[in-house]
């Protein structure tokens, strides 16, 4: 559920922040009319896919098209159904594709001058792939995360902080032995902090930073000093109702690739 600090709203944007809080989603008279992605009957919808390159461990973001009458992304020459089952929420303006490719989310995007002005807290879940490069926790930890985003539009340059924690539905692949089930220790968490507002979209930048803790086991930490972090996200809907996004971090000690959704 999205959250908003009034704090930092006044006169028509604490009205709005209001309207939001108690559901958001529905669009005023003077804002744009935003399609959902179950009910559109359009066939060339604009929309914005996030993307996630595990080779290069690299984010970003494509423009393409949805076509409501078969409910496929239409991006370039490549055509990629939804994934409606991997993840627990409903969601109006975002989804998962049923794709291995680069293409991860489909969004029906945020128009700027749609945006809040104050703090925007959202929840929701969250794919994660975790490798610790060696020590006794060595392994790929796969599983799904709690999701929290904060994203402060008063604060472009640093506003966007995002964690993911309580792995459920988790496996464990350690050298040349089969997965197994992952029993989660309670400490695993993930986040990426200062990340930068641009647009109706944020993005890692030189000072947003990378905690990747507690996987195998309580006291086990990747040291993410030197290593790269690519991060890209998009709000989507009514005032930003909804947001989506994928992260990569690749270092020494460890790496991790993370799709995410909340609202």
């Amino acid at each position: 559920m999205k959250l908003l600090d009034l704090t930092k709203a006044t006169g028509l944007a604490t009205s709005v922040a209001l309207l939001s809080a108690c559901g958001g989603g529905t669009t005023g008279p003077d804002g744009p009319a935003y399609e959902t992605l179950n009910a559109t009957t359009q066939t060339d919808l604009d929309v914005v896919a996030v993307t996630l390159d595990g080779g290069s461990h690299t984010a970003g973001t494509a423009t393409g098209t949805y076509d409501g009458s078969t409910n496929v992304l239409n991006i370039g020459a490549t055509s990629i159904a939804l994934d409606t089952t991997t993840f627990s929420g409903s969601y109006d303006y975002v989804s998962l594709l049923d794709s291995t490719g680069d293409n991860a989310i489909v969004v029906i995007q945020t128009d700027v001058a749609d945006l809040p002005t104050g703090s925007v807290s959202f929840t929701g879940e969250a794919t994660v792939n975790v490798v610790v490069a060696s020590g006794p926790s060595a392994g790929t930890y796969a599983g799904k995360m709690d999701a929290s985003i904060i994203a402060d539009f008063a604060n472009s340059a640093s506003g966007v902080d995002v964690t993911f924690n309580n792995i459920t539905d988790a496996t464990v692949l350690a050298g040349l032995s089969p997965s197994i089930v992952y029993i989660a220790n309670g400490s695993e968490v993930i986040a990426f902090n200062d990340l930068s507002l641009s647009g109706a979209g944020f993005a890692s930048v030189v000072g947003s930073s990378a905690t990747i803790d507690g996987f195998g086991s309580a006291v086990s930490t990747i040291d993410t000093t030197g290593s790269s972090l690519s991060v890209a996200g998009v709000f989507a809907g009514d005032q930003a109702d909804e947001v989506a996004g994928t992260a990569a971090l690749n270092g020494a000690t460890g790496s991790a690739l993370v799709t995410f959704v909340g609202d």
